[in-house]
């Protein structure tokens, strides 16, 4: 028996927004992440955060919305790592 192609559960090559964009959820746990490891998730999440936003280009991808949110979080990680490690080393350890 054939699968049906006009089936709405079987996406198609050619539909609008069918294929997951993989790159957007890695940049958002990484991004997330960010936020326990100093710098080094923000700047993953960012760069995952690009690379999917590239990728939504092709009206094949959806994902756009996370890419963006990738790429906010990541730079908000960024500045509170910086703000943590600025307020460590200038104000000392709490007495």
């Amino acid at each position: 028996m054939e699968p049906n192609v006009t089936d709405p559960a079987t996406p198609q090559s050619n539909q609008i927004g069918t294929l997951e964009n993989r790159a957007a959820v890695a940049g958002l746990i990484a991004s997330n992440i960010g936020f326990v490891v100093l710098f080094v998730g923000g700047v993953v999440g960012i760069v995952f955060g690009i690379i999917a936003l590239r990728r939504t280009r092709d009206p094949r991808y959806r994902g756009k919305g996370m890419a963006l949110c990738a790429i906010i979080l990541g730079i908000a990680s960024i500045c509170t790592s910086a703000f943590f490690t600025y307020s460590l080393t200038k104000l000392g350890p709490v007495p």
